[in-house]
């Protein structure tokens, strides 16, 4: 499958997941993942910081998986006073 077939399947579950959030980023890589064979990589990035990343099977277009998360909730949290992590 191509990309525009691949983004356009992220952006449906996008749009599920993430009701009401307009899309800010999208970060789409080509990949050849052990256990999924070739897929696009597809993470849509919204206004309210939540991700969605879904792996698409290249050939056949089948969703291999589905990952919804917030940036906010990775990484440590940093207080004005303290360094960032490493």
């Amino acid at each position: 499958k191509s990309f525009d077939e691949a983004y356009a399947i992220a952006e449906k579950i996008c749009q599920d997941k993430c009701k009401g959030q307009p899309i800010n980023s999208t970060i789409a890589v080509l990949q050849n993942l052990h256990e999924h064979g070739i897929v696009w990589n597809v993470t849509l990035v919204t206004l309210a910081f939540n991700t969605v990343n879904v792996k698409v099977d290249a050939s056949t277009g089948e969703i291999k998986s589905i990952n919804v998360d917030s940036l906010m909730s990775l990484g440590k949290r940093v207080g004005p006073n303290d360094e960032m992590p490493q």
